[in-house]
């Protein structure tokens, strides 16, 4: 799952938090990017490795990203579609 954030101008700090979920929501993976002084962040790394393509499995991602702009946290969140997928895991 690829997930970015952008701003209209630099900000001191960026994190993009991204997870995971494969079947009844068990968290597969995780990760944070950290970003200072850029307008843009990006999280390409949330992704498994299939082990078994024969097996459909439902995922679905979430992403949690916080800025700080003048001295103040801005928090969005995105919780994505179900995606069936041909993947064991």
């Amino acid at each position: 799952m690829n997930a970015w954030a952008e701003c209209n101008s630099p900000v001191s700090e960026h994190d993009l938090s991204v997870t995971l979920f494969g079947d009844n929501m068990k968290q597969l993976r995780a990760t944070v990017a950290k970003e200072t002084n850029k307008p843009i962040i990006e999280n390409k790394d949330t992704y498994i490795t299939c082990k078994n393509r024969s097996d459909v499995h439902t995922f679905q991602g979430a992403a949690m990203g916080t800025s700080w702009e003048n001295g103040r946290p801005y928090v969005q969140f995105k919780f994505g579609n179900k995606i069936e997928r041909a993947c064991g895991y």
